[in-house]
């Protein structure tokens, strides 16, 4: 969808607003931090080059396995339970790239793996909201290290 809009009408606001709605929570975008987070997106995606976010958006979608011609290769979460090291899978509750349902899918196959949900937030959990997610992460990392 997202190169479909880049190669009809550009990097503009269109392509800003469809990042907005489906990277930031409803809760979060409702609010004056919201606001600021989706004018730092609008800059962001207009000082962007069309081929580079293409290359971006291509590699993405070549990674997850769904680009023409890969329809016979093995999804690399078909390889969750190889992961042999300490991970956290964070979500935010109102995800919509990545939902709930998805991640308790990764957490599942991975040995030892905790998940942890952020209720009321989106995909960027760190930019929604910085504390709860960086006191996730940490307590994570510490809790590794005793291991």
């Amino acid at each position: 969808m997202r190169i479909g809009i880049i190669e009809r009408l550009g990097l503009g606001d269109e392509l800003a607003a469809h990042i907005a709605m489906w990277t930031l929570g409803r809760d979060f975008i409702n609010t004056p931090a919201g606001r600021e987070a989706v004018d730092r997106l609008f800059a962001s995606v207009r000082r962007n080059s069309v081929e580079r976010y293409l290359a971006f958006i291509r590699a993405i979608l070549r990674f997850g396995r769904v680009e023409p011609g890969q329809e016979g290769q093995p999804r690399l979460t078909e390889r969750l339970h190889e992961i042999r090291v300490p991970v956290c899978v964070v979500v935010g509750g109102q995800d919509i790239l990545t939902p709930e349902s998805q991640s308790r899918h990764i957490a599942e196959r991975i040995p030892g793996a905790e998940l942890h949900v952020i209720p009321g937030c989106g995909h960027i959990t760190f930019s929604e909201k910085p504390e709860e997610t960086g006191t996730l992460v940490r307590d994570f990392i510490q809790k590794a290290k005793r291991r």
